[in-house]
C-alpha cells in the first residue's frame, strides 16, 4: 500500500530532520565554525573520561525511563560514578559540570523526547516506547558521523534493544552488570558519545562567553528533538504501512536541507 499524500508529506518532513548533516553542520551553520575533527579541540582528559559519562548518562536515562513502569526503583547508584569521575577530573574546566549538568539534562530530555512519542500515537506504559524514547541519543549521528543512514543506524540498535526489552520484561531490577543491559547500554552510549564530543568540542572552539555555550546546549537540545519528531513519525507510518513500504519509500524521498 503506497503512502497518502500527507503522509508522505509528514515522511519527507522526518528524512528532512533525520539526515540533514548532523550536529556539526548545525554548529557550523548558525556558529560558523568548523568541529569536523574534534578530537583536536577536546580536553586531554576526554578520553578517559568521556567514554564514562556517556555510559552513565545513558544508564541514568533508562532508569529514569523505567521508573514509573516499577521498574528499577532505585536510580541512585551510577551517581556515585558520577561523583568518582568529577573528582578524577578536577582539574579539567568543563568536564566536571558535564559529569554533573549532562545526566541530569538528559533526562529531561527524554521525557519531552516521551511527549513526543505520545503525539505520534505510541503508550507510554509500553516498555518498548520507553526504550524507543532513549533510540534518538543513538540516533543523531547516524548520517553526520556514522553516515550509515537512519534505517541502517536503526538496524545496528534492533538486537541489543530487543535482548534488553525481554530481559526488562522480566524482571523488577535494572541491573547495569546483566549482559542485555551492558549491550544495549553500551551501543547507545557509543553513538551518544560522538554527539557530546561535537558539543564539547564547539564549546571549546567558541570559548567566548557563557552566552555561546548556552546557544551550544540549547543547540544540542532541538537537534535531539529533530532526531526524535523525525524518529516517531517514521514508526507512526510503519504501524499504518509496515517498515518496508516506509522504507522503500524513505529511501526514495530527496531530502531538502533544514
Amino acid at each position: 500500500m503506497s503512502l497518502s499524500t500527507d503522509h508522505l508529506s509528514q515522511l519527507t518532513g522526518a528524512k528532512t530532520l533525520l539526515e540533514n548533516g548532523g550536529l556539526p553542520a548545525k554548529i557550523g551553520g548558525l556558529f560558523g565554525i568548523s568541529v569536523g575533527n574534534a578530537n583536536e579541540l577536546l580536553p586531554a582528559d576526554w578520553s578517559a573520561h568521556g567514554a564514562a559519562i556517556a555510559h552513565d548518562t545513558v544508564m541514568l536515562a533508562l532508569r529514569g525511563m523505567l521508573m514509573t513502569l516499577g521498574i528499577g526503583d532505585d536510580i541512585f547508584p551510577p551517581l556515585t560514578r558520577f561523583a568518582a569521575a568529577m573528582r578524577a577530573q578536577d582539574r579539567v574546566a568543563g568536564l566536571p559540570g558535564l559529569a554533573l549538568e549532562l545526566p541530569v539534562s538528559t533526562m529531561l530530555l527524554c521525557r519531552s523526547i516521551a511527549d513526543i512519542a505520545h503525539a505520534n500515537g505510541e503508550h507510554a506504559d509500553n516498555l518498548r516506547t520507553r526504550l524507543a524514547c532513549l533510540e534518538p541519543l543513538a540516533l543523531g549521528d547516524a548520517h553526520g558521523v556514522d553516515g550509515v543512514g537512519y534505517f541502517a543506524a536503526r538496524e545496528g540498535l534492533a538486537a541489543p534493544t530487543e535482548r534488553a526489552a525481554d530481559y526488562l520484561s522480566n524482571t523488577f531490577m535494572v541491573d547495569d552488570e546483566s549482559p542485555e543491559l551492558a549491550d544495549y547500554v553500551g551501543v547507545v552510549a557509543t553513538r551518544f558519545r560522538h554527539q557530546i564530543e561535537t558539543h564539547v568540542a564547539a564549546e571549546a572552539a567558541l570559548d567566548i562567553g557563557a552566552h555561546y555555550t548556552s546557544a551550544v546546549k540549547l543547540l544540542l537540545i532541538d537537534h535531539f528533538l529533530d532526531i526524535a519528531r523525525g524518529h516517531f513519525v517514521v514508526r507512526r507510518l510503519e504501524r499504518i504501512y509496515g517498515g518496508r513500504e516506509v522504507r522503500a519509500t524513505y529511501e526514495r524521498i530527496r531530502p531538502t536541507n533544514a
